[in-house]
């Protein structure tokens, strides 16, 4: 943090540093090998066990066995054990073991002071998680009111800070209202967008009117509203290149939806639970009538961030069906 609010990155990539340490610190400038240098020395000369590790971008390609021009970047590790922390201080909202995504590319060379050189692996063990609370009350004249709290961890806190920190509450709000249908957002707050080491807080207060439709005696709409995932991602027929999810992650919904009074649950969409090539990605579904509430559950594990191009096929028909209950309606019908 401290090397954080003295350098700033300067846009610059580099397995060499474009000024020296003391230039860029006196400079408050420097490339990426300027600041996580400068990292390590100060860590070294406090007895800390951190080393330089040579990066390629993933912009870069993947270097296959050593070579300088194999490398255009550095960060910082320290070690302790058999285990590693890396650091870049290049990026705002960067942590320990929070890297900037431009430098998560499987595996870095890490560079010691005896000039041993051995390969490490950079990329993320744990999941990052997205969580959102819906609670939803459907109205007299069918329009859909209630609050959304989300909770960001990991890279997913990081990603949202990347994305709206810098963003005005208006423009966060019409982000967020984007492609959701006619909703009106209102009540925003968000918790813990600077403390980087803590998971981000959202909430938010909503008005949604396309959410239901009634049809004769009947109202019909989605439990997971303007969440719902209406349209496959994946388009082609084949892919020579992986589904690239960079990390590994888990998305989960919990609903309560309020039916309104006189109505009562006609149908429900079945509950089930789905896996990909023995649980490399896993989705489960479970949603169920209790009194005048309508309980949903959602969950969406990544384990294997990458699909291999010969399973595409077989992964895209497996999104569908995903997608296919994510938009599965509930009917209601008159008590």
């Amino acid at each position: 943090n401290f090397v954080k609010s003295k350098i700033k990155w300067n846009g610059n990539y580099g397995k060499f540093a474009q000024y020296g340490v003391r230039k860029a610190y006196m400079d408050k400038s420097g490339n990426d090998a300027d600041i996580n240098l400068l990292v390590t020395s100060m860590l070294r000369s406090v007895g800390v066990d951190a080393n330089p590790v040579l990066i390629s971008t993933r912009d870069n390609g993947i270097p296959l066995f050593p070579t300088r021009k194999g490398f255009n970047y550095v960060i910082c590790s320290v070690r302790k054990d058999n285990n590693y922390l890396f650091i870049d201080a290049t990026d705002q909202y960067g942590t320990g073991n929070i890297l900037p995504f431009r430098v998560l590319n499987w595996q870095g060379r890490l560079i010691e002071e005896n000039g041993v050189s051995s390969w490490v692996d950079v990329m993320p063990k744990n999941k990052s998680t997205e969580t959102t609370f819906l609670n939803a009350k459907i109205n007299e004249d069918f329009s859909i009111t209630g609050k959304v709290a989300k909770n960001f961890t990991s890279y997913s806190a990081y990603g949202y800070r990347a994305k709206y920190n810098n963003m005005s509450e208006e423009d966060h709000i019409k982000s967020l209202e984007d492609e959701k249908g006619d909703i009106e957002i209102s009540e925003l707050n968000v918790e813990n967008k600077d403390e980087i080491s803590e998971a981000v807080k959202l909430s938010y207060e909503y008005e949604l009117l396309d959410g239901a439709d009634e049809i004769g005696d009947k109202v019909y709409f989605t439990p997971m509203l303007f969440f719902a995932t209406k349209e496959n991602p994946f388009k082609l027929d084949e892919r020579i290149y992986p589904i690239d999810y960079v990390l590994p992650f888990k998305d989960s919904f919990i609903v309560n939806v309020m039916i309104p009074e006189g109505y009562v649950v006609e149908s429900l969409p079945d509950a089930g639970a789905m896996e990909f090539k023995g649980s490399q990605v896993k989705f489960l579904y479970f949603v169920k009538a209790n009194g005048s509430y309508l309980q949903l559950r959602i969950d969406l594990e990544v384990n294997n961030p990458i699909i291999l191009p010969a399973d595409y096929k077989d992964y895209k028909d497996f999104y569908s069906k995903i997608i296919e209950k994510q938009t599965e309606q509930v009917v209601l019908s008159k008590a």
